[in-house]
């Protein structure tokens, strides 16, 4: 059982091995295929992390200006809001008991 087991990794082995003098020639040949290679691998990824650093920073755009839509309608309908910007004393105001004719 076991020499069935070492004969199938003396195979793997001897296939490795063949496999790894292919890739040193290949190399030797062609040294330009390292860069390439490498540029190849790394331009994808520095797209997808621009990617996700430019959307994270669009959603807390989003988020900034969704609150302030909902400030600028809390503010539009107070009731102490008037009609110039400015906000309205209760003093002011006709059914506040302390209102001033």
């Amino acid at each position: 059982m076991f020499k069935h087991k070492l004969m199938a990794n003396d195979s793997a082995g001897q296939a490795f091995k063949a496999s790894r003098e292919q890739f040193t020639t290949l190399v030797q040949e062609h040294p330009w295929l390292i860069p390439a290679t490498v540029a190849l691998e790394v331009l994808p990824a520095t797209a997808m992390i621009h990617g996700y650093w430019k959307l994270r920073q669009l959603k807390k755009q989003l988020q900034i200006e969704k609150e302030h839509t909902k400030q600028r309608q809390l503010e539009r309908f107070a009731p102490n809001h008037r009609h110039d910007g400015r906000p309205q004393l209760l003093a002011d105001h006709p059914h506040h008991p302390h209102f001033n004719h």
